[in-house]
């Protein structure tokens, strides 16, 4: 079948990539709530970040990085929509909006440390964010470099 006319909802299911996103986008879900739940080093919060840097190295085999923005309850990835029914998908996208966050890129080299500290950010309190500046400054200050956001511009508003 001719890709040129498939709906793009079949097409995106046929993405490799798309599919390991969402994979991704499930296991960083799972992960947070362990990280929310338990204390640093339980075996449920290693078998989280085990899930993602599996996934992270398919992802990673097939190009160096990937990005993952947010419109409203929408994820993207490329030009790609991810499914707006998922409720992993739309969960994701609630904790990225609560954040302030348009944008997430995860990159090649990505360690298990710097894994555990996105996730501590993302299991923040929104006003403790605020406090300390915002998104991409508590992104830079603690020095996660395989992992770069981009923050919705608040002054703007």
């Amino acid at each position: 079948m001719d890709t040129e006319f498939m709906d793009p909802q079949d097409r995106m299911q046929k993405n490799p990539e798309t599919r390991f996103v969402e994979q991704l986008i499930y296991a960083l879900n799972f992960i947070k709530m362990q990280v929310g739940m338990y204390p640093e080093g339980h075996s449920m919060i290693s078998q989280g970040l085990d899930s993602v840097l599996d996934v992270l190295q398919e992802i990673f085999a097939l190009k160096g990085q990937i990005t993952i923005h947010v419109e409203d309850d929408t994820l993207y990835v490329g030009e790609d929509i991810l499914d707006k029914k998922n409720r992993n998908h739309k969960q994701f996208a609630k904790w990225m909006n609560d954040l302030y966050i348009t944008s997430i890129t995860l990159s090649w080299g990505l360690t298990r440390d710097e894994l555990l500290k996105f996730q501590k950010i993302l299991a923040m309190k929104t006003s403790d964010i605020l406090v300390l500046g915002n998104i991409e400054k508590v992104f830079a200050d603690s020095r996660i470099p395989h992992i770069k956001v981009k923050g919705l511009d608040l002054g703007h508003f």
